[in-house]
């Protein structure tokens, strides 16, 4: 009996949520989702058998699988169940905390991405090549307000290329005194 009811309230909770926009033609879908727990609380340490040796391995809590359960439910009311997007996409999360305890926003991105991806909405959550998230106001209950965009322009920002191209020229440095360490050579210019 208290099965039921906790599945009556559930339901009654999920029908707050899935208000979508779908922007014909502008690639850009908004989804409206129950906040998500934290990748602290979605997975867990477990283990199973097989041939005979127990193996542990980091498995989707109950917490983690009702999640996904009401991401399913709340893209199949949508008709998004099984969209499958596909190519890169751009993500935006705008997090609505159900109280006012301390979160770090980066650890709802995983679970997010995770439930979307079991949901089918998208193929993979390495399609995300770009993302932002913002913490906002308190909400009752707690939201997460979606936003994917298939349609972006994904050039790194100049800054990011900047830096690569000094990496690219640190590395090939490193792998100059690397070889010259190795065969007992000085780098020309250097006193050691």
């Amino acid at each position: 009996m208290g099965e039921i009811v906790r599945q009556r309230e559930r339901t009654a909770r999920l029908d707050d949520f899935g208000r979508i926009r779908h922007s014909e033609g502008t690639g850009v879908l908004t989804l409206r989702l129950p906040f998500p727990p934290s990748a602290n609380h979605y997975w867990r340490k477990g283990w199973y058998f097989k041939d005979g040796k127990r193996i542990e391995a980091m498995m989707i809590s109950e917490r983690g699988r009702e999640y996904r359960e009401d991401v399913v439910a709340i893209t199949a009311r949508a008709g998004l169940l099984n969209f499958g997007i596909e190519g890169a996409v751009s993500v935006g999360m705008v997090l609505h905390p159900p109280d006012r305890r301390k979160r770090d926003e980066d650890n709802y991105t995983k679970p997010t991405y995770d439930a979307i991806t079991h949901a089918g909405v998208w193929l993979d959550d390495s399609q995300v090549k770009h993302s932002e998230r913002w913490m906002a106001e308190i909400c009752k209950g707690g939201l997460l307000v979606l936003q994917i965009r298939q349609k972006f322009d994904p050039a790194v920002p100049s800054w990011g290329e900047q830096e690569r191209g000094q990496q690219d020229a640190g590395s090939r440095q490193g792998v100059a005194d690397q070889q010259a360490t190795h065969t007992g050579r000085k780098k020309p210019g250097r006193t050691s």
